[in-house]
């Protein structure tokens, strides 16, 4: 810690700090990457240790700071794909129109069986020629939906007050549809809560994702594992796009600090 008397800082040096600061100072360079250290241990807690003033910190590049607060739960790593919405949008067209179809069709049907039997009757043949498109548009709207669900399942979102509006969305592509798929036997036999989705970076450092939408998906032919789909309402992610995912593995949540990467030092095999 800074000590505001002598603004300079004691701590107990392990051998991998020693060679951290023997390397810095051997460097010459006050321009390299600081060096980011987690807070030193006071005198009183460390027993004798090495004291550095101000100017000695400054040309080390050593910084502190706040350890952030944070949860962790295990997860379970996997690949996914931002699906394209032009198919899903051809199929919530031939929904609507199939039962824009099938609510004519049973509205000539209604008007004819109302005349039956009065001065303005339509001939027998009008009646089984009504009835029989209906069932025609019947058929036709239940061979859309099941294409629907074919392709995106059989557990969607679809029904309830909101359902046509999240079909809405995915048709006009403002609702990303991210297929996520994991190897076999490395989730339990539930659909997971959430999906962590993330761009494929070299360094993997990229910001993530969360999804609280996911439902089982029909089995990817090209990738062996479990398949999920999950909704992503992200406009800056492409379709087609490779992603990364993760579900959590369903165990219970550890409360610890988040320690910065430059702070971990190796050594002897070891963090």
């Amino acid at each position: 810690m800074l000590m505001n008397d002598t603004r300079s800082v004691a701590w107990r040096p392990s051998a991998a700090s020693l060679a951290l600061m023997l390397l810095a100072a051997c460097g010459g360079s006050q321009e390299a990457n600081p060096v980011t250290a987690v807070e030193p241990e006071t005198e009183a807690a460390s027993g004798a240790g090495l004291r550095l003033d101000q100017e000695q910190i400054e040309k080390l590049g050593l910084a502190t700071q706040p350890a952030t607060v944070a949860s962790y739960v295990a997860e379970t790593s996997g690949y996914g794909q931002v699906i394209g919405h032009e198919n899903i949008a051809l199929m919530s067209a031939e929904i609507a129109t199939a039962a824009a179809a099938v609510q004519q069709s049973r509205a000539a049907l209604a008007r004819i069986r109302q005349l039956a039997d009065t001065p303005g009757s339509f001939p027998a043949e009008n009646l089984e020629a009504a009835e029989h498109q209906v069932a025609v548009d019947n058929a036709a709207l239940m061979l859309a939906q099941q294409k629907l669900t074919a392709f995106l399942g059989q557990h969607g979102p679809w029904t309830g007050a909101s359902g046509s509006d999240i079909l809405h969305a995915l048709a006009t592509g403002q609702v990303k549809l991210v297929r996520a798929t994991f190897p076999s036997g490395s989730l339990g036999a539930g659909v997971p809560s959430r999906l962590r989705v993330a761009r494929l970076t070299a360094d993997g450092n990229g910001h993530s994702w969360m999804s609280g939408t996911v439902w089982e998906a029909p089995a990817d032919a090209n990738v062996p594992g479990r398949s999920f789909f999950a909704l992503l309402s992200r406009g800056d992610v492409s379709e087609g796009e490779r992603v990364q995912v993760w579900a959590g593995s369903g165990g219970t949540a550890q409360e610890g600090v988040l320690i910065p990467a430059a702070a971990v030092v190796l050594s002897n095999d070891a963090y």
